[in-house]
């Protein structure tokens, strides 16, 4: 299984930035992300692409708050630049995250 860059930049058009310091990132999360899962072939959930993420070197951790629809990723601020989440967000320079995702596919699943 991979993980398309159009399916990616679906998923991600469903964030939107909260809160930005350098090694913590806080998102709101439509609740209409759920649609995105359904309607893929891709065979995954919304916890496992949390886990896929959460499993990235340089990501410390990653909490999803279901009841208020926001994602906390903390991050190592010295392998990830604040520009290079901004990015993705806004799905800039987002094929190296494609990369990033789909080399731990396997692992996760």
């Amino acid at each position: 299984m991979i993980v398309t860059k159009e399916f990616l930049v679906s998923v991600l058009s469903h964030f939107r930035i909260i809160h930005h310091t350098h090694g913590r990132l806080r998102l709101r999360v439509s609740s209409k992300i759920k649609d995105e899962f359904k309607d893929t072939d891709l065979n995954i959930s919304l916890e496992k692409f949390d886990d896929m993420v959460n499993s990235l070197n340089g990501v410390k951790s990653v909490k999803f708050n279901k009841v208020i629809g926001s994602i906390t990723i903390e991050y190592d601020k010295d392998e990830f630049s604040k520009s290079f989440w901004e990015n993705i967000i806004i799905n800039k320079d987002i094929d190296d995250f494609v990369s990033m995702i789909n080399d731990k596919v396997k692992e996760v699943l």
